[in-house]
């Protein structure tokens, strides 16, 4: 097979195979032209050259990443013994063909943020000096709430710090108790901010008690000032604003000093996500349970999974969203074609989580990983972009004989949002 190889790659010019442009090749007969020998598998460095010429064949001049082959050959390498099969390429054939020729884009420039966009702000490294001493002991117990508002709170009635916010628009941090100078460690998001140039920022002290808290103090800048000069790039760190600000005091107008806040603001987009679970294969069969019955959970998580000890059956607020396919009876190769839409940020450290189930087990047997950052870093918008990966054990679960050979297929397609 090796033999084979060599010769290919030297007959081809770059980029192109000896045969010149054709139509999608025939597997058997390319499995064929590189096992030589007819034992029925091969190297991973001869099987990287068989896909060669086969992206060659299809897209003459087209070239296709490392990374991109070192996954197909992982995925076929399923026992990660050295060897490929035989049964396994031709099995996977129509899958690489598409994963290798399909047009994947470059990722996209820093993101500038849009009129209208809707965005998740984000406001960490909170501190506060010259709390005011309202208690009856002297002192206060401050909180700092953030909000997105309609309008300039700075030209209402105290502020507008009474009336009602919708979800997403209003969080605040924890009290801190009798604390002249806080530091909190809160990070807190509004993920229903719109990039309007009449929404504000806000910034609220209030004083907390066990009946209803008391409003002390605020300020405000339009939310375009807050996160201007910003710019959204996935894969970098993200860049933050400073701020000092000096509150205006709602409480006692007469008093001659002022507390001031810290914080740091930047902003994520807020992404509608198409996620299709289209089929799997290679499921594997359970002692004594026939053909598996099996469905998909997808989750969209913080976190990567794979540094779990065990299936997290409840992740709380590391889970942002999750649902699960129709379960699909008596198939070791089942076809979903099931489509979920959900809205979420597009932070950092955040996965796309499937676990497959089969039978009535208490837990998956397996999951894939995809860190979203490989979508988000693209250009939204665009086709759906199709996933084919592997499924492996949950770290810290019994492994089920046959689960690494298991794949699924699926495709995630992101948008931006618009308020």
């Amino acid at each position: 097979a090796a033999a084979a190889a060599a010769a290919a790659a030297a007959a081809a010019p770059p980029g192109q195979s000896a045969s010149g442009p054709g139509p999608k090749p025939d597997p058997l007969a390319l499995w064929n032209e590189f096992d030589t020998d007819g034992s029925g598998h091969m190297q991973p460095r001869e099987l990287e050259a068989l896909l060669k010429k086969m992206v060659s064949v299809a897209k003459p001049g087209a070239s296709v990443t490392p990374k991109l082959f070192s996954k197909a050959i992982s995925l076929i390498d399923s026992n990660k013994d050295g060897k490929v099969e035989k049964d396994e390429f031709m099995a996977l054939f129509d899958d690489f063909y598409d994963m290798l020729t399909s047009d994947r884009p470059h990722p996209m420039a820093p993101m500038v943020l849009k009129p209208n966009q809707k965005v998740m702000v984000i406001v960490d490294e909170i501190s506060g000096a010259g709390m005011p001493s309202v208690n009856a002991f002297g002192g206060c117990e401050p909180i700092l709430e953030m909000r997105v508002v309609k309008g300039d709170p700075m030209q209402m009635e105290e502020g507008g710090i009474e009336e009602p916010c919708n979800t997403g628009t209003s969080v605040q941090t924890e009290v801190w108790n009798e604390q002249s100078d806080p530091k909190w460690k809160d990070c807190l998001k509004l993920k229903d901010a719109v990039n309007a140039a009449d929404m504000h920022l806000q910034a609220i002290l209030w004083d907390w008690n066990q009946t209803s808290n008391t409003g002390l103090a605020d300020t405000s800048l339009t939310l375009t000032n807050a996160l201007a000069g910003i710019e959204y790039a996935p894969q970098s760190k993200a860049k933050k604003n400073s701020f000092l600000w000096t509150l205006r005091n709602l409480f006692d107008q007469e008093a001659t000093t002022s507390s001031t806040v810290k914080c740091s603001v930047t902003w994520v987009p807020m992404f509608k996500y198409t996620i299709e679970i289209t089929r799997a294969q290679r499921l594997p069969k359970l002692p004594g349970s026939g053909q598996p019955d099996g469905s998909v959970e997808v989750r969209l998580r913080f976190g990567d999974p794979t540094k779990d000890i065990g299936f997290r059956a409840d992740l709380g607020k590391d889970c942002l969203w999750s649902s699960r396919t129709r379960t699909i009876n008596n198939s070791t190769h089942p076809e979903w074609n099931q489509k979920f839409e959900l809205v979420a940020p597009g932070e950092i450290d955040l996965f796309l989580e499937l676990l497959l189930w089969v039978q009535d087990l208490s837990e998956p047997i397996g999951h894939s990983i995809l860190d979203m950052d490989d979508i988000n870093e693209l250009p939204p918008g665009l086709d759906p972009m199709p996933q084919l990966t592997k499924f492996s054990t949950i770290p810290g679960t019994k492994e089920v004989t046959g689960v690494a050979k298991a794949q699924v297929r699926f495709s995630v397609k992101h948008e931006l949002v618009f308020g």
